[in-house]
């Protein structure tokens, strides 16, 4: 692997890393949103599609961090700090 691809992996994966947090989020303050309000405000339908959403959401989540757990450490920390200059 050139470092070239090694750069472009980096920057794909931390891309990929902020997209999932950034879903991953957005469904859990969905669902936050919606055990603040009475029951009968939602259809059961509603909520349980978006309960849904949040459990798949976490689950891509927390297989890309698993993902670049197993990476060396280096493609790990050129991640973060490519994950940090995006943000």
């Amino acid at each position: 692997m050139t470092e070239q691809d090694k750069s472009e992996f980096t920057k794909a994966l931390a891309e990929l890393y902020i997209k999932r947090r950034q879903e991953w989020w957005s469904t859990v303050e969905i669902v936050k949103e919606m055990r603040q309000k009475p029951t009968s405000t939602y259809p059961q339908v509603v909520v349980s599609q978006h309960y849904q959403n949040k459990v798949k959401s976490t689950a891509k989540w927390d297989q890309l961090v698993e993902v670049i757990e197993l990476l060396p450490a280096d493609f790990k920390e050129a991640i973060m700090l490519e994950v940090a200059r995006i943000e």
